[in-house]
């Protein structure tokens, strides 16, 4: 697994927000680089306030943290044109964007600082409108057109401070110690002005916009309907650059298509030098790569990260390079809504020293699909290890392919990853498919040392399980073991591949692994299972039905080994199969009943152990010629009347009735009134039941009872039964309808510490309210409030907001909506620095205790989309 902490799998994008904060407070430590192309901070100085399209056909310097707003107009940007962000971060805000340059499109190449290069975090937005407002407002998704409630008012210079008065706007003097006197909490400064946010106006603001805050009167002001106007697609036609020695964090996000036909490169540039970072979104969208990605580290750092997000289908075309060096592989992570394909090779390999290999995340709405290129080039998912010069080893990294329907792994594909010598141990993998899976190409997690030990493999299929004849499974190991795989299904497993899990039979040796098979319907096996190594290795299958056919082999070498084959329902070994183990080995066939003893035309060797294990729940099949369990009979067919019914169950008792509509019950009569007499067809062939009459009249407070002598039943009262548990009410049982009660009008006790004289009145009990007692903002939590911190506002970090509401984890600034946003994550950065406070109950997202940088990455991870929990503490 990797070393390091996840928030350094995105490619240093953990450093690149810190320094990105640091740069916020220390703007002085900025390095002014030197531009070749025509300087601009805004869209007008690309191109007229009214180009639709903009066509930007020359080089454009952008400055340092620049937006450039097009609104929503299209951007194009062709032959020599370029936005060149050098070292600097900067927003490109725009409708739909084509690039199609012979050069760089977006060139995020660090300039020198301090005798390096550094590059900055550069995004790019396409949008559509929302359908509501004027003008309607730009949006990715939904919650671009929710902006929240019209509760927030802002310092005039600092529109992301919401404030309630004058002085949340007014921090002090900036003191020796660069901290502003008058804040709450940690807020430095080089100047008094950095501790001057202005004025509290009275104009109310929506909640969810602290960046250009919108002015409101009411919450309809800040609703702006769905993000449904217009077509915004990224289509990039010219290459985006971000290589440096820290190199670039690019995001390119689009409500439509993202279309990617051009090299990425935010590859480090020097020894220590992670890999850079790239996130795309495509929110309603497809995204499409046929140009490669790198994101590779140096030798003395980690890979970069690749995280890609299709609300309908993503499509990779060429390969993603995410190599790291000594502190281990890159990642890559994959989402869609729909179906997800996999065209080209993907490397999160360590390159250099003993780094442990990257991670790999694929998960698929719909159907998920790996393509083999040809024999000799595979479509490889690779996660290897490597070696250092000491000979300290890495281990393979993580895989995990997910499907919401169908899972392919194609001929031709191999998921790899192996751990270093010497003692690397090989990869983790997954593969869980909600409907059927089949595997027609390698996956190898073994150990190429000579004390390495064999990685995990779990797969995991919902539906039919198809490994097919050159499927081939290998978790081999040095002297350190085989591995394990395990294999599981819902559906009928056919396996007709090769698992390998041996462990060295060399010096030094190492134990065999271990193979399990569970299938919850039938299991063929026309492939081999096979381990080889020092002392046992274990083989099991475990199914409903279990056939090894003529080519199916449970082959283990080892000594003392141990296989098992159990099945629920029938066992067939048929001839020309093999089931053998060492010379202290143990061969165990396992099966719920005597009257359906496995079928052994194969070889065993040595002699099987046969054991009935009654317990086992059986898998009934009507019509398969089988007696499964809870059947009486099985003619093969479906048909009633002719014995055995399509339940196959025994009709002996239907055969007896002398005419249709006789009374079956005449068969089984006992005489007692007190019993209901029929007769049961699936038992025994017909056997008669006399179980007792119901006389339950359905009423809790009766005891009912059958009388013996005339076959009646009766129903004493019990009053003490149906106390409600209301003191306002005398409670009776009736024969007639049950519990019933009446009103009475004693004095009670309703609970609530804001009334008095309390009374029943009509069932319920009531008091005269006491004045001022139970309003939002005394400090007692009264329902129906949720909370209550002593006041009746809202600011920014507090747990409990206006009407005494909480507020959801991670959302700091009363953000609406499914998601944080990304003033929530700044917001916790800013806590985390102690230029805000903020409470652990909306700040401390991982409830670690304390408010860190990391708290802020996983808000800013949530609020562009992606899988992260966020669980803050309750008190």
């Amino acid at each position: 697994m990797n070393r390091k902490a996840f928030g350094s799998r995105i490619g240093g994008a953990t450093t690149k927000l810190l320094a990105v904060a640091c740069l916020a407070l220390a703007p002085w430590l900025a390095c002014a680089p030197a531009w070749a192309g025509t300087p601009a901070n805004k869209a007008s100085d690309i191109c007229a306030s009214n180009a639709n399209p903009c066509n930007v056909t020359a080089i454009f310097d952008i400055e340092n943290n620049s937006t450039l707003d097009f609104g929503t107009r299209a951007v194009n940007v062709s032959g020599s044109g370029q936005f060149n962000f050098a070292n600097g971060s900067g927003k490109i805000l725009c409708g739909p964007f084509t690039a199609n340059t012979s050069g760089a499109a977006i060139d995020a190449n660090g300039l020198a600082v301090g005798g390096g290069t550094e590059s900055g975090i550069v995004s790019l937005s396409a949008r559509r409108q929302c359908s509501m407002g004027s003008p309607e407002p730009a949006c990715i998704d939904g919650n671009d057109c929710d902006l929240g409630s019209c509760t927030a008012r802002r310092c005039t210079l600092k529109p992301a401070k919401v404030c309630l008065s004058g002085a949340d706007c007014q921090l002090g003097v900036c003191g020796a110690n660069r901290r502003c006197s008058g804040a709450v909490g940690i807020v430095r400064c080089a100047t008094n002005a950095d501790c001057d946010y202005g004025t509290c106006p009275a104009q109310l603001t929506c909640s969810d916009r602290a960046e250009n805050p919108l002015n409101c009167a009411s919450n309809v002001d800040c609703d702006f309907g769905a993000c449904s106007g217009g077509v915004a697609s990224i289509t990039m036609g010219g290459s985006i650059v971000g290589n440096s020695n820290s190199p670039a964090s690019i995001i390119l996000r689009a409500a439509d298509d993202v279309v990617i036909s051009k090299l990425i490169n935010v590859n480090g540039s020097i020894g220590d030098s992670d890999g850079g970072s790239l996130a795309i979104e495509a929110a309603a969208g497809s995204v499409t790569m046929t140009a490669k990605v790198t994101a590779t580290g140096g030798g003395l750092s980690q890979g970069g990260s690749v995280e890609i997000y299709g609300g309908t289908d993503v499509t990779i075309n060429e390969t993603i390079d995410v190599t790291g060096g000594d502190f281990d592989g890159g990642s890559l992570d994959v989402t869609s809504g729909r179906d997800i394909t996999l065209n080209r090779s993907v490397m999160a390999n360590s390159g250099s020293g003993a780094g442990f290999g990257g991670e790999v995340f694929v998960a698929a709405g719909r159907d998920l699909t790996v393509n083999g290129v040809s024999s000799v080039n595979k479509t490889t998912l690779e996660t290897n290890g490597h070696t250092s010069i000491e000979s300290f080893a890495g281990d393979g990294g993580t895989q995990d392919l997910s499907a919401g329907r169908h899972l392919l792994l194609n001929v031709n594909t191999r998921m790899l990853g192996t751990g270093s010598q010497p003692d690397g141990t090989g990869s983790d993998f997954f593969l869980d498919a909600a409907g059927d899976l089949t595997l027609a190409g390698d996956i190898t997690a073994s150990a190429t040392g000579s004390v390495g030990g064999g990685g995990f493999v779990e797969i995991l299929s919902a539906g039919t399980f198809t490994v097919s004849s050159s499927g081939t499974m290998d978790a081999t190991g040095g002297g350190g073991g085989g591995g394990d795989v395990s294999l599981e299904s819902s559906g009928p497993l056919s396996f007709l591949g090769r698992v390998d899990v041996s462990g060295s039979t060399g010096a030094p040796g190492g134990p065999g692994g271990s193979v399990f098979v569970d299938v919850d319907a039938d299991a063929s096996v026309g492939g081999t299972l096979f381990v080889n190594g020092v002392g046992t290795g274990t083989l099991e299958v475990d199914a409903c039905r279990v056939t090894l056919t003529g080519t199916g082999k449970i082959d283990n070498k080892t000594t003392s080994g141990d296989n098992t084959l159990l099945a629920r329902e029938s066992m067939k070994l048929l001839s020309g199969s093999a089931m053998t183990s060492g010379a202290s080995g143990k061969n165990t066939l396992i099966y719920r009943t005597a009257a359906k003893p496995p079928v052994t035309s194969g070889t065993i060797s040595p002699a099987a152990t046969k054991v009935v294990d009654g317990s086992l729940v059986g898998c009934p099949v009507c019509g398969n010629l089988e007696i499964d369990q809870g059947e009486t009979c099985d003619d093969g067919n479906l048909l009633n009347g002719d014995g055995c019914s399509s339940l196959c169950q025994n009709e002996k008792c239907l055969a007896q009735t002398i005419a249709p509509g006789f009374p079956m019950v005449a068969l089984c009569e006992d005489g007692n009134l007190c019993t209901a007499d029929f007769c049961n067809t699936t038992q025994n062939g017909g056997t008669c039941k006399h179980p007792a009459k119901n006389c339950d009249d359905a009423f809790a407070c009766t005891t009912d009872t059958c009388n013996g002598a005339t076959g009646s039943c009766q129903h004493a009262t019990n009053d003490g039964a149906c106390n409600d548990q209301n003191p306002c009410t005398n409670d009776f049982c009736s024969a007639q309808i049950g519990c019933t009660a009446t009103n009475n009008n004693i004095a009670c006790n309703d609970g609530d510490p804001c009334t008095t004289t309390d009374q029943c009145v009509s069932s319920v009990c009531q008091g005269i309210p006491i004045d001022g007692c139970g309003a939002c903002g005394d400090g007692v939590t009264t329902p129906p409030e949720q909370c209550d911190d002593g006041n009746a506002t809202f600011s920014a970090g507090e747990y409990c907001g206006v009407d005494c509401v909480l507020i959801p984890c991670g959302k700091p600034t009363n953000s609406s909506g499914a998601a944080p946003k990304s003033s929530d994550a700044l917001f916790v950065l800013k806590a985390a620095v102690g230029q805000a406070t903020c409470s652990p109950r909306v700040c401390d997202v991982d409830s670690s205790g304390k408010i860190l940088a990391s708290d802020a990455l996983r808000v800013l991870k949530a609020a562009v989309g992606q899988p992260v929990s966020l669980s803050c503490p309750s008190v």
